[in-house]
């Protein structure tokens, strides 16, 4: 099989705005928030061929209400093996680079990070004025590997 269509990873390439990266289920259309990110519901996916790649790259953010007393778990997960895990406790944009093993990229260029949030909400039970009824965890944008 060709491969020579194969995501190159010599320099960072964006997922996000790359054609040949498939988000699955659970995501949200981009919109403006800004900048332009997609949201996600509790579960969902990204899927992509590359070349070798060994760091992941992104920003997100939440609204979620009462985070402060309530953080929010994640889950990164590349190819089923879980990569990281962490608690958002306050609001505002995280820069996060997750480390990716070697053993993880070396035999295979097929990909799928998987992300997994422990709680979601909608906008509508948040603001009465708003008719969002989306059930929304996390917002990504800038998905980079290198």
């Amino acid at each position: 099989r060709d491969r020579g269509d194969l995501i190159s990873t010599t320099r960072g390439v964006s997922l996000d705005r790359n054609s040949r990266a498939l988000f699955g289920n659970g995501w949200y259309p981009a919109n403006h928030l800004p900048p332009i990110a997609r949201w996600m519901s509790g579960r969902s996916w990204l899927r992509f061929e590359a070349k070798a790649f060994n760091r992941i790259r992104l920003q997100l953010t939440t609204h979620i209400p009462e985070l402060r007393t309530s953080p929010m778990k994640l889950e990164f997960q590349l190819n089923g093996v879980k990569l990281c895990e962490l608690c958002l406790f306050d609001y505002g944009w995280l820069d996060l680079t997750i480390d990716v093993p070697d053993a993880l990229t070396r035999n295979t260029t097929d990909f799928k990070i998987a992300i997994h949030a422990d709680r979601t909400w909608q906008p509508c039970t948040a603001n009465p004025n708003s008719s969002d009824d989306r059930q929304l965890s996390i917002a990504v944008c800038n998905v980079e590997i290198s």
